[in-house]
C-alpha cells in the first residue's frame, strides 16, 4: 500500500533512514534493521509492564523488519500506544503511519515535523492532521513544527497538475504566518509567488521553490518570532498588496540625496509606500498614527500596508499603491522616479572605501514614470502635495497632467520607450 511504499522510500534515504524510522498501519507493524535490537526488548518490556497477553515476533523483509505478534491484546490501539511511547522516548524519531491511526485522537507532544502524503482537501480533515504537531511540550517551551505538504507535478501526463490544484484547494480556508509576519488565508502564506502562479511556472522553478523551503525550514528561531507568540493581536483584518517591482534598473541609487545603499524592491516599494501614506496623512484620508508596514518576501515580493488604520484607511491605501506601482491606465497625472548611476574613476579606486563612496562618479538617470493614485490628483493642489513628499522620499520630479491632448500622446510616449511599470501586484486581507 501507499504507507508501505513510503517506508521503503524512507529507508532508501540515508539521511531518513538514520532516524530509525518505524511503520504501523491498522495490520501492519515494520521496524528499520537497525533498530531492531534496541527496539524488540522494549516492546516486551512495554507489554509486560501493562500485563498484556502479546507475543511478539519478527520476519526480515531486506532491509526491515515486520513486526507481528500474538495473543487477545495485539490489537492497533495498543501497539500504537506502545510505538507512540517509544517515539515520544525518542526509540525512533521517524513514524510511518495512516490516517486513520494518526489522525484524530492521537497525540505525540514531541513532534516536529509533520509530512503530509494523504489527498484530504476537507477543512475538518486537515485540521486534524495539523494538529497532530502543533501539541505542546512541557520539555521543549519553544518548540516550533513544520508541517509540509508533498507535491507531484508531472507535466508530460494530461492530468499531471491535478495536486498542485488541490495543493491550492487544501490552503484555501487555511490561516498561515508568512515569511513577513503577516498572517493570511490561502496558498499565498506559503509563498507569496503561490498567490498567482499557475502550475507550469512552479514546475519551471520547482527546484528554487524548494530550495527556499528548506531554508526556511531550518531557521526555527525566526519561525517563532513571525508568529508572535503572547504579543498583542488586531483581529481586524487590513488590506494589503503584494508586490514584485521590475526596477528598471537594478544596479541604481536612490536619486535623491546621498545615495549610499543600492536600490531594491524592499527599499523601493517602502519609499514610495512612505510617500503615499505621507500625502493621505496630510490631506486628512488617514488618521495622524498610521504608519507604513511590510517587509520582503521570498521570491522578491514586498508585502505593504498600513499599521493603526481603520478597514477603510487600509483599503484606501492598498488602491493607492495598486495604481501607482501598476501599469498607466488612462492617469490624470503621472511623475516620473529617476535613479542615480554610480560609476568608478580614478580617486576612488584610490581611496578607501569609507571615502571613495563621496568621490564617485554620479548621474541621474529616468528610470520609470508612475501614475498618481487617484485620490492625491483630484485637482492640482492635492497633486502638488503628493510630489513634494514623492520628492522628498522617492525621487526628483514633477507631475504632470495626462489627460489633455499632449498628455495621452506623452503616456503612449512612455509605454513605448518601456518607461511603465511591469510590476506584478496582489491584493489581500492579513492579520497584524
Amino acid at each position: 500500500g501507499g504507507a508501505v511504499a513510503a517506508y521503503r522510500a524512507v529507508l532508501q534515504s540515508e539521511a531518513t533512514d538514520r532516524l530509525d524510522p518505524v511503520l504501523m498501519t491498522g495490520t501492519t507493524v515494520l521496524v528499520d534493521d537497525d533498530l531492531l535490537k534496541r527496539i524488540f526488548p522494549r516492546f516486551e518490556q512495554w507489554v509486560g509492564d501493562r500485563g498484556l497477553d502479546v507475543k511478539f515476533e519478527h520476519i526480515e523483509r531486506g532491509g526491515y523488519f515486520e513486526i507481528r505478534g500474538s495473543g487477545k491484546d495485539w490489537l492497533p490501539r495498543y501497539y500504537t500506544m506502545m510505538i507512540t511511547d517509544l517515539f515520544q522516548e525518542g526509540v525512533t524519531k521517524c513514524l510511518v503511519g495512516t490516517r486513520g491511526l494518526l489522525g484524530e485522537g492521537w497525540d505525540a507532544s514531541r513532534i516536529n515535523v509533520l509530512v503530509d502524503l494523504t489527498t484530504v482537501t476537507t477543512s475538518m480533515s486537515i485540521n486534524q492532521l495539523r494538529g497532530r504537531s502543533f501539541r505542546l511540550d512541557n520539555l521543549w517551551p519553544e518548540k516550533v513544527a513544520n508541517n509540509w505538504d508533498i507535491v507531484c507535478l508531472a507535466e508530460e501526463y494530461e492530468k499531471g497538475f491535478d495536486d498542485y490544484l488541490r495543493f491550492q484547494r487544501k490552503h484555501k480556508q487555511l490561516y498561515g504566518v508568512g515569511d513577513d509576519g503577516a498572517i493570511e488565508k490561502g496558498v499565498g502564506h506559503v509563498h507569496a509567488a503561490f498567490t498567482e502562479a499557475k502550475p507550469e511556472g512552479v514546475s519551471e522553478t520547482m527546484n528554487i521553490f524548494n530550495e527556499e523551503m528548506l531554508l526556511r525550514a531550518r531557521n526555527r528561531p525566526r519561525t517563532r518570532d513571525l508568529w508572535g507568540i503572547g504579543q498583542p493581536f488586531n483581529a481586524e483584518p487590513k488590506e494589503a498588496v503584494e508586490i514584485k517591482v521590475n526596477l528598471g534598473r537594478e544596479d541604481a541609487f536612490p536619486a535623491n540625496g546621498i545615495a549610499l545603499n543600492e536600490i531594491n524592491n524592499h527599499s523601493l516599494v517602502l519609499s514610495i509606500g512612505e510617500s503615499v501614506m505621507l500625502s493621505l496623512k496630510e490631506l486628512g484620508f488617514v488618521n495622524a498614527h498610521a504608519e507604513i508596514g511590510g517587509g520582503p518576501r521570498d521570491g522578491g515580493w514586498v508585502r505593504a500596508y498600513l499599521k493603526g488604520a481603520n478597514e477603510g484607511e487600509s483599503a484606501l491605501f492598498a488602491t493607492a499603491m495598486q495604481e501607482i506601482l501598476g501599469p498607466l491606465d488612462n492617469p490624470r497625472y503621472v511623475i516620473p522616479r529617476e535613479v542615480k548611476i554610480i560609476t568608478e574613476n580614478w580617486l576612488s579606486k584610490m581611496l578607501p572605501e569609507v571615502l571613495a563612496r563621496y568621490v564617485r562618479s554620479t548621474r541621474d538617470k529616468l528610470a520609470m514614470f508612475h501614475s498618481v493614485p487617484k485620490v492625491l490628483c483630484k485637482n492640482k493642489e492635492d497633486a502638488a502635495v503628493f510630489q513634494r513628499h514623492w520628492n522628498d522620499r522617492v525621487s526628483p520630479g514633477e507631475v504632470m497632467y495626462g489627460h489633455s491632448k499632449s498628455g495621452k500622446q506623452m503616456v503612449s510616449a512612455i509605454k513605448e520607450r518601456g518607461l511603465a511599470p511591469r510590476s506584478s501586484i496582489n491584493r489581500k486581507n492579513v492579520f497584524l
